[in-house]
């Protein structure tokens, strides 16, 4: 690059969950620096495409989320871009990707991103950085390309390219479970449990709204069906793969579409064609299920080839102690459920809920969530969320009782029963009684003739949320994606009346969701 790069308009933009792509991008941005080049940089919700237009250069680091998707707050972003008749022929960019190899869909925004800018006619300045987990490395190697081209220096070799770029991964700590007890009543087909962990080291860097990963083992019960279906015993490699290397609790998408391609089953091609049956199979289904319904010849090691590793799980924080700052609570649902006959269980659920007790260690990691704050000013917070998606809202109204918080309240939460499944119930009610808690809806669906859920119930007080978000009201949403997608449908429709969409709301980085 001959053109003087002081000289050319510049952006750096991050779209980031847990905050390690906006790291990344800072980084960029300070080496870029040293170099005597200053671009912007700033998360991408706040781009604009007229400003795209005015560039010459767009460096964008974003991570993936669920099954591929950038995160909430850049989804407006993708979405207008996407949409947009606009010509890009003069813009250069290039990608940061940060992602999770253990899913399918890898860096998957950073590849959607890349493909759209490429439609529109833009150019791919340097070579897309795919980084995992540990992306460190990765993405210190992308900052030092970019800054070493843009600068036009000679690149040079070996450690010494990484002087100056500090990119921290996600720290690890050691738990021991101090408390593991059920808290749904009665006998309920997917209890609650709640959890406490204690570390020998302070846990202060995890705040409300922040998670803890944990790698599970796949259940012993699903494993032994594998083996005698296989031909493998629990002293092999193989009993090993499966129990800690390979997802077989739940098929994605893409499991389904490899597994028939290599099955060449004409029942699973038609429900691969169907929404309807392929949803269910997907909401439903484990590895156990496809070999027993849509048989083939197929090894031990041809499986495990066609699966993704096992995946980790994130785990809302449930709690905020000021004093106790060693010490962090979990709400975790064990799943089991029946599905064609046959029991079903979920690998984290159980592995936390059944082979945990009290005394038990393991070891977690911490992944921040900035987007998922009480925000730092007055503005009152509506929480919205099903069952477990209790748990960010009860360290919130925590810190909001221990700080002094001024925000007012407002929870909207349901599940099945109320007599069984109203969790936390004595502590809202104190909270309640102490004006934490300003104002709580709650619904559960099978207790009457007709089901409601919580988009429900926000409909039944549509006026006052209207009130709400005319006051400046932050909405923090947790739960289910099937859940948070309802919840976005009412909140549009409630909007409606005042000339406001769910779009400007994140626009304000007034919504926030989690869903899983």
């Amino acid at each position: 690059m001959n053109q003087d790069q002081t000289k050319l308009k510049g952006l750096i933009a991050y779209a980031t969950k847990s905050g390690n792509s906006k790291q990344v991008a800072k980084s960029l941005h300070a080496n870029l620096i040293k170099k005597g080049i200053e671009y912007p940089c700033k998360n991408i919700s706040e781009v604009n495409l007229d400003e795209l237009n005015q560039l010459d250069y767009f460096f964008v680091v974003t991570s993936t989320v669920g099954d591929g998707a950038p995160p909430t707050a850049a989804k407006p972003f993708f979405k207008e871009l996407k949409q947009s008749s606009k010509r890009l022929e003069s813009l250069n960019f290039a990608i940061c990707a940060l992602g999770d190899k253990s899913y399918k869909k890898f860096c998957e925004a950073g590849k959607t991103l890349e493909n759209i800018l490429v439609e529109k006619g833009a150019n791919e300045a340097f070579k897309r950085a795919d980084c995992d987990k540990k992306f460190s490395k990765t993405a210190a190697q992308w900052i030092d390309k970019v800054c070493l081209t843009m600068s036009s220096e000679t690149p040079v070799t070996g450690d010494r390219m990484l002087e100056g770029i500090h990119l921290i991964n996600p720290k690890e700590y050691k738990g021991t479970i101090e408390t593991i007890k059920k808290i749904s009543k009665g006998n309920v087909d997917k209890p609650c449990y709640h959890i406490e962990i204690r570390s020998d080291e302070s846990l202060k860097e995890i705040k409300p709204g922040d998670s803890i990963e944990i790698v599970p083992s796949n259940p012993d019960q699903v494993i032994n069906e594998l083996a005698k279906k296989l031909g493998f015993d629990e002293n092999s490699k193989d009993y090993q793969y499966f129990k800690h290397d390979a997802e077989i609790t739940s098929v994605c998408l893409q499991t389904l579409k490899d597994y028939s391609v290599f099955s060449n089953n004409e029942a699973l091609k038609s429900i691969l064609k169907d929404n309807k049956k392929r949803s269910k199979l997907i909401a439903h289904a484990n590895v156990l299920d496809l070999l027993i319904d849509y048989p083939c010849e197929i090894t031990a090691q041809q499986l495990f080839d066609l699966l993704p590793r096992l995946k980790s799980r994130l785990y809302s924080v449930a709690s905020y102690n000021r004093k106790k700052s060693k010490t962090i609570h979990l709400t975790v649902k064990n799943i089991r459920f029946d599905y064609n006959e046959r029991s079903h269980a979920g690998a984290a659920s159980t592995h936390i809920t059944e082979n945990f007790e009290v005394g038990s260690t393991f070891s977690f990691k911490h992944y921040p969530n900035p987007d998922f704050k009480i925000p730092n000013n007055d503005s009152p917070i509506i929480m919205i969320g099903i069952a477990t998606g209790i748990a960010p809202f009860r360290a919130f109204l925590q810190q909001k009782n221990q700080e002094k918080l001024k925000n007012k309240c407002w929870l909207i939460w349901g599940d099945k029963h109320r007599k069984n499944d109203f969790i936390y119930e004595k502590e809202l009610t104190k909270l309640q009684h102490q004006k934490t808690l300003n104002r709580l809806n709650t619904t559960f669906s099978r207790d009457g003739i007709r089901k409601e859920y919580v988009q429900d119930a926000l409909l039944k007080h549509e006026k006052r949320f209207r009130k709400w978000i005319q006051k400046g009201a932050h909405v923090f949403v947790c739960g289910s994606i099937s859940m948070s997608l309802d919840i976005r449908e009412a909140i549009n429709e409630i909007l409606k009346p005042i000339s406001l969409s769910l779009s400007q709301l994140e626009q304000q980085h007034h919504y926030h969701e989690e869903a899983y």
